[in-house]
């Protein structure tokens, strides 16, 4: 597995003003910085007396946090944590019984539904979940992007042991934080 290796930039530093700009490498460089700087007490949540455990809520309001500090001001979209869809359409038309297609994460521009508006869906899981779980989120992912016009797709792992094999999923970017203060780990690009 190749280590996802980015240059930190100026700290929500403005996105520089040019005609063409790569805005999934801008997100991508803002994505690795936040997953470098979680802490260990969100990463792995201690507990008076017990063993510390791994906990996705934890992890992701942390992320959700790292994440708007670090992209830029005037980045184009808007990141939203677990943004209730249950009442849009034009998403829930392509999810039949599913009673939230609730992702983890999406970056889009909120009230437009042109054809950029939605860049990314994210979806987080510890490295050791059910694969149900795993299952049901790679086709929640899958589904926004191939109805809802998501652009880019992400499922991320955090946690020490090897998530499953993903080397099979296409356009959906598959990544692996496995250990504090480090970038994360490209697992199915490998």
């Amino acid at each position: 597995m190749n280590k996802i290796v980015l240059v930190k930039p100026v700290p929500a530093a403005p996105i520089p003003a040019q005609t063409q700009i790569n805005y999934w490498a801008v997100f991508c460089e803002a994505l690795n910085d936040a997953i470098e700087e979680i802490g260990q007490n969100y990463f792995r949540v201690p507990r008076s007396g017990l063993d510390a455990v791994w906990r996705e809520r934890a992890y992701c309001y942390e992320l959700y946090h790292l994440l708007r500090c670090n992209l830029p001001k005037n980045f184009p979209y808007t990141l939203h944590g677990e943004i209730d869809k249950i009442t849009h359409l034009a998403i829930t038309q392509h999810f039949g019984k599913m009673k939230r297609p609730n992702p983890d994460f999406i970056v889009h521009k909120p009230g437009d539904n042109g054809n950029d508006a939605n860049f990314v869906v994210i979806e987080v899981k510890r490295s050791d979940a059910d694969p149900k779980l795993i299952k049901q989120d790679l086709w929640k992912i899958r589904k926004f992007m191939r109805h809802v016009g998501y652009q880019h797709g992400i499922m991320l792992f955090f946690g020490e042991q090897t998530p499953p094999d993903l080397s099979r999923l296409g356009s959906i970017e598959a990544i692996w934080h496995d250990e504090v203060g480090e970038a994360p780990v490209a697992s199915n690009k490998g």
